[in-house]
């Protein structure tokens, strides 16, 4: 008798249990071929840990990373306008984060003092 039917004699619906069977079936036929290839089963979380980027510290001191959401459509316009262009996105946010703070002028904000 399989694996598979002694399990689903044991269970009234065989949906779960055919998936976690095949699921075991499919993990032992790959642990068999990483041994059979010399590798260990560490290996390939040591790689998948690998795979996980840190975001980029820019050069310099006193930068701030800024995020915003922004449409597909005009996301995928605006990149490929300024690829056109041969420039990046951040150049031109940039520039108009620039002209914007030219224009409208930059000023600080008191802070509040403790209400008396």
């Amino acid at each position: 008798m399989c694996i598979y039917s002694r399990y689903l004699a044991k269970q009234d619906d065989p949906l779960p249990v055919r998936r976690r069977v095949q699921g075991q079936l499919l993990g032992s036929c790959i642990e068999r071929l990483r041994e059979a290839g010399g590798r260990s089963r560490e290996q390939p979380v040591h790689l998948a840990r690998m795979e996980v980027r840190t975001i980029k510290q820019q050069e310099g001191t006193g930068i701030k990373r800024v995020n915003i959401n922004v449409e597909v459509k005009l996301h995928n316009a605006f990149k490929a306008t300024t690829a056109a262009h041969g420039t990046d996105m951040t150049t031109v946010l940039m520039e108009c984060i620039q002209n914007y703070v030219a224009k409208y002028g930059y000023t600080t904000t008191q802070k509040k003092g403790r209400r008396a």
